[in-house]
């Protein structure tokens, strides 16, 4: 049995901000990127990514509605390489660290993944992300979650978003997991489930967000906490 999670108000989130504070966090450290960016651009020192990020926050802030911050990681990943492939910027860590400062993992977190490593059950993780997978990475790492989790992948990495499959399928090629033995978990329907079933794997619905809603597919099961999690294993 493997079990993938989300990360994302699956396994942390950020105490007292929620999902509507998340939204708006993302939003000003987006502007201050752009801004930060805008001056390395004028005074002739920015890179080809970093005007390459530039040119798809300009793009993304001068929309109506909320940026798609996730796909906007994705697709410079597309055109440009990962940001782990292209030169450090100080201004892109600087965005990384604020939207992956102050995350904490839910209370039920630990106990759940501990009972899981000790029935044997392989885990993994794959997450959609508002800024570049390394800061993710480091950020799992803090919070303990790759003494359980052995296989991660991110959406800046992979270049592709949820409900796209392909991050599942990731995950499961480094974990040698059969999907037919696989569970993918997480919060968002339309994104989690809908890759899950694209994927081939049994897809789990965890209900933190009421205002969540389905997307193209129904879950297979529905919970309101990981610990229920260990009743479908």
């Amino acid at each position: 049995m493997t079990v993938i999670f989300d990360f994302g108000w699956t396994l942390a989130d950020q105490p007292g901000v929620g999902w509507d504070g998340w939204v708006k966090t993302v939003e000003r450290a987006l502007a201050v990127l752009g801004s930060d960016l805008g001056g390395s651009a004028a005074a002739g020192t920015a890179t080809d990514y970093e005007r390459a990020v530039l040119a798809a926050v300009e793009t993304a802030l001068a929309g109506d509605s909320p940026p798609e911050i996730d796909e906007l990681w994705a697709e410079i990943s597309r055109s440009h390489g990962p940001y782990a492939a292209n030169a450090r910027s100080e201004s892109i860590d600087t965005f990384g660290s604020t939207l992956s400062t102050g995350w904490r993992l839910y209370g039920e977190a630990i106990p759940v993944l501990d009972l899981m490593s000790r029935r044997r059950i392989k885990m993994g993780l794959l997450s959609d992300v508002a800024s570049p997978s390394i800061h993710w990475e480091s950020l799992a790492e803090r919070l303990g979650l790759t003494h359980y989790i052995k296989a991660m992948a991110f959406s800046e990495g992979l270049g592709a978003t949820k409900p796209d499959p392909a991050g599942i399928r990731a995950v499961i090629e480094k974990l040698g997991s059969n999907p037919r033995e696989c569970i993918y978990i997480g919060d968002t329907p339309h994104k989690d489930v809908d890759a899950a079933v694209e994927a081939g794997v049994t897809a789990v619905w965890l209900k933190r967000r009421p205002e969540a809603q389905l997307g193209r597919y129904k879950p297979d099961h529905t919970v309101d906490s990981l610990r229920e999690l260990l009743r479908i294993l």
